[in-house]
């Protein structure tokens, strides 16, 4: 037996305590709901003495810190809630040199000189947000009163003290991205502000939401003029908007809130998928040249502005195919972009469009057929493998990895494992038009997310992923879900190739950085016309440790990607991967 004596510093909230973590059965093995907790010694200080029997004398063990905070369910079960934890590549470590030892570990988050610490993730609790923007209030009975703002609380229904549960709220500006508890006072509005308020619970149904709006002549003096109330139970959806009535302290209606909601809740058998052993790293040097569905398009997309061909490259492959990833690995690239949805049963499967042109037999003349098309989402995965569409001829002798509709699971399992990933999450969006791209898509957000992402986790093996997606909404449940991938938003600024989002996260490439920045996202998969049109955002991105992919039709031209490269861009989404390994 050893005993170990384990002290750090560190400057926590209320309520929360510094843990310990690591790679022996008296230190959790990694599992979040086996952390130890450490004593608070005194000030910043805290310490945690505990015997080990399972490791003998001069081995070595493995262990990082964390913050967390327990909460007690209504059944009783204690659940541990992961706030920050030290992410650094290698854990810390310490020799089991004689019977007792002792390790002092300097500052939380801090080891070898290196600061590496990354806010947790989602493991018993759900977090429910509140999103206010596009001035979402309109008054009705009454004039509408200076200096508007909101201020949130959220109760248990069946909780016996006055104590709500913690909000956090943030605003996407250059002060305010960051996440922050909720001041007495509230947040000010400030004309088409994007306002988020959050609370994390563990029981979204019987929790009550109280949306207070204040009228203030300055911080000190808050007047509220009336409340709305969000009751868990109308939170169905992982994401809608609702219309709240604000009534005054007489019942009286005078105003209508706009709410536009999100429920993130943990990812099923997080525990045990998602452990403090291997937090992702960034480990690319240079630029990655990176193939776009494989070898490039092969069909034209619909709904675009302009006309865009067909990759001279992916001639000879369909695009997003087992074949077509393998013919990009030949011809040198480093990783490849594909897109996933999950069809009816739920199995991520990789394609582009949401929906799949079949060919249709004529009743009245057998040899001849027509288009008609279906939701991807409406047909199983066996059907997938069956149905005849217009991208291939009929009786077409296709081999195995050129078919369309490969489940994610074999593309995994089927392509070089030394071929990296951009899994690009597929979820329509809404444009500046009010039309969807896919009126008729009726998949949560959340079963699109939850099934690719285990499938992502369970074939994984040592493979370097990056999960992106167009959704901020998407990238914000991908990032509080797991910690095994990085996530990355894809941006498009203001263009004439394609219909914009009505999105205001992601108006300009400045406001998606302050929603990357304020949601720990990796980095960014930006349009390439943004960036050579303006040398300032690359530096700005890169001061800001946000990594940067480009894609774009231009990609295909030598140097246009040259200039990019020297400019910072760590990967190349491009059609023709053939013209970009010499310049890597």
């Amino acid at each position: 037996m050893v005993k170990l004596v384990f002290n750090i510093e560190a400057d926590v909230d209320l309520g929360q305590v510094v843990v310990l973590t690591g790679n022996c059965k008296e230190l959790g093995n990694w599992l979040c709901n086996g952390v130890k907790p450490l004593q608070k010694s005194k000030d910043t200080k805290w310490k945690l003495e505990i015997d080990i029997n399972c490791v003998a004398i001069g081995s070595a063990i493995e262990y990082r810190y964390a913050v967390c905070s327990f909460l007690t369910g209504a059944d009783g079960q204690v659940n541990t809630i992961i706030h920050k934890w030290e992410t650094h590549k290698q854990p810390r470590n310490i020799l089991l040199s004689g019977p007792s030892v002792v390790s002092n570990d300097g500052c939380f988050g801090v080891k070898d000189g290196i600061k590496c610490v990354r806010d947790g993730w989602l493991t018993d609790q759900s977090e429910v947000r509140f999103m206010l923007h596009s001035n979402p209030l309109e008054f009705t009975n009454i004039k509408e009163p200076s200096n508007v703002g909101f201020r949130v609380t959220a109760n248990h229904i069946r909780q016996t003290t006055n104590n709500s549960l913690p909000i956090q709220v943030k605003a996407f500006n250059e002060d305010e991205y960051f996440a922050k508890t909720q001041s007495k006072s509230g947040k000010i509005y400030r004309n088409n502000e994007f306002v988020v308020f959050s609370s994390q619970v563990l029981d979204v149904k019987n929790t009550v939401f109280k949306i207070e709006v204040l009228s203030s002549e300055d911080h000190e003096h808050v007047h509220i003029c009336g409340h709305a109330t969000v009751f868990g139970t109308n939170l169905t959806k992982t994401r809608d908007c609702v219309p709240c009535p604000v009534t005054n302290s007489n019942g009286d209606a005078i105003g209508i809130l706009r709410v536009q909601y999100v429920v993130i809740k943990p990812l099923p058998n997080c525990s045990s998928l998602c452990t403090f052993e291997k937090p992702y790293q960034w480990s690319s040097t240079g630029c990655l040249s990176i193939g776009h569905r494989g070898m490039g398009r092969s069909f034209k997309d619909t709904g675009l502005l302009v006309e865009i061909g067909i990759a001279k490259s992916a001639e000879k492959y369909i695009e997003n195919t087992i074949g077509a990833f393998k013919g990009a690995t030949e011809a040198g690239a480093h990783m490849v972009e594909f897109d996933v949805h999950i069809c009816k049963d739920r199995i991520p499967i990789v394609y582009h469009d949401y929906d799949v042109p079949v060919r249709l037999q004529k009743a009245d003349d057998p040899d001849k057929h027509f288009e008609h098309k279906i939701l991807l989402s409406d047909l199983t995965c066996d059907q997938l493998q069956q149905v005849q569409t217009t991208h291939t001829p009929v009786n077409a002798d296709l081999k195995n990895d050129d078919r369309l509709f490969p489940p994610l699971a074999k593309v995994l399992n089927e392509t070089p494992i030394h071929l990296a990933f951009n899994v690009e999450i597929k979820y329509p969006m809404e444009q500046v038009n009010g039309i969807s791209e896919c009126p008729d898509y009726a998949t949560d957000m959340s079963d699109l997310v939850d099934n690719t992402l285990q499938v992502l986790i369970e074939h994984a093996q040592n493979r370097k992923i990056v999960i992106s997606s167009f959704d901020t909404d998407v990238c914000a449940l991908l990032r509080l879900k797991q910690n095994r991938f990085p996530v990355m938003l894809i941006h498009c600024g203001p263009t004439e190739k394609y219909i914009a989002y009505s999105d205001p996260r992601i108006t300009t490439v400045q406001s998606a950085m302050y929603w990357i920045k304020g949601e720990q996202l990796a980095g960014m998969v930006g349009h390439v016309d943004d960036y050579r049109n303006d040398d300032s955002v690359i530096p700005l991105l890169s001061k800001s440790n946000i990594h940067l992919f480009l894609w774009g039709e231009d990609n295909k031209n030598p140097v246009i990607v040259q200039d990019m490269m020297s400019k910072g861009v760590e990967g190349i989404l491009t059609d023709d991967v053939t013209t970009l390994p010499q310049l890597t």
